[in-house]
């Protein structure tokens, strides 16, 4: 495993510029996250894609624990596990690690070991000879996860591992996720902060939060608020809507004085920026306040217990 050098951050974005494969270009972002786990809230599959060259730097500078963005997975630095990995049709499962193995340099011995210590290890050794395509979709998402561990990168960079899957495909995907980045770093992006990803959150080091490609926030979660809790909730947009989706859920937000510091803290991005005040429901917590918000397209940027 490649062992960086303990100053240089897990993820750091100077001013950078993105081109989409569509060539759309994405305003400039400059960001960056520290600690052994960063979680990705937003948009931000472009980055994701970054890694393999399927979204080009223009401008700025992108590095994973300094290494430029487009060369740390091909240097080792770092795994990447998507959340709908294209797949070779008519690959085994042992054929797709095995030829992978030797796409990073190992020779054909070696290839062979590594894909088969990997399989064993994560007790799909039985599987090898199914063919990619007859895998299931949680079972593919294993399998991204697995793959990203193949060169024993320092970091994964896992898209939604958790999102839209029942409570035992989750439960399944969670282990497995829990084993990959056992010893690593990792940046993690979620769907859903209020269900089954929500601890994830709880785990974080940091927290960038995205809204229409600009990074709004950046924040140390450490333990949300528990239930029975009163709160401080702010979104940077749709503040009437988000209003109205609390509402829908049982709870009665009490809009606070108008900030005027909040249009100025988030910039153009700012459309109707609120802060409400709203006692938590004892049972689910924050879920009900992180449904609201993505019901109401709201992005939410702060969520803090009150006095």
């Amino acid at each position: 495993m490649t062992a960086p050098p303990p100053d240089e951050r897990l993820l750091a974005l100077e001013g950078a510029r993105f081109a989409l494969p569509d060539g759309t270009q994405l305003p400039p972002m400059s960001v960056g996250a520290s600690g052994r786990l960063a979680v990705l809230v937003g948009a931000f599959g472009f980055l994701f894609r970054a890694l393999i060259g399927a979204v080009r730097l223009l401008g700025g500078s992108a590095t994973v624990l300094g290494t430029p963005i487009d060369r740390a997975v091909g240097a080792g630095v770092a795994g990447l596990a998507l959340a709908e990995p294209p797949l070779p049709p008519g690959f085994t499962l042992e054929r797709y690690l095995r030829e992978s193995a030797e796409l990073l340099g190992m020779g054909t011995r070696a290839a062979r070991r590594a894909a088969g210590d990997l399989l064993a290890r994560y007790e799909l050794d039985r599987a090898a000879a199914r063919r990619l395509e007859s895998l299931a979709p949680v079972e593919r998402r294993v399998l991204a996860l697995v793959h990203a561990t193949l060169s024993e990168p320092s970091v994964l960079f896992c898209e939604t591992p958790l999102a839209r899957l029942d409570d035992a495909s989750g439960a399944y995907v969670e282990s497995v996720l829990a084993r990959a980045t056992e010893g690593r770093r990792a940046v993690i992006s979620v769907a859903d902060p209020g269900g089954r990803e929500r601890a994830l959150l709880d785990r974080a080091d940091v927290a960038l939060v995205l809204d229409r490609h600009h990074a709004i926030a950046r924040y140390t979660p450490g333990a949300l608020p528990l239930g029975g809790s009163r709160v401080l909730a702010t979104v940077t947009r749709r503040g009437p809507e988000f209003r109205e989706a609390l509402r829908a859920r049982g709870l009665e937000p009490q809009p606070l004085a108008p900030v005027p510091a909040l249009q100025g803290l988030f910039g153009g991005q700012a459309e109707n920026p609120e802060r409400v005040a709203l006692e938590l429901p004892a049972q689910d917590a924050t879920r009900a306040v992180f449904a609201a918000a993505a019901d109401a397209d709201a992005p939410l940027v702060e969520l803090v217990r009150l006095p």
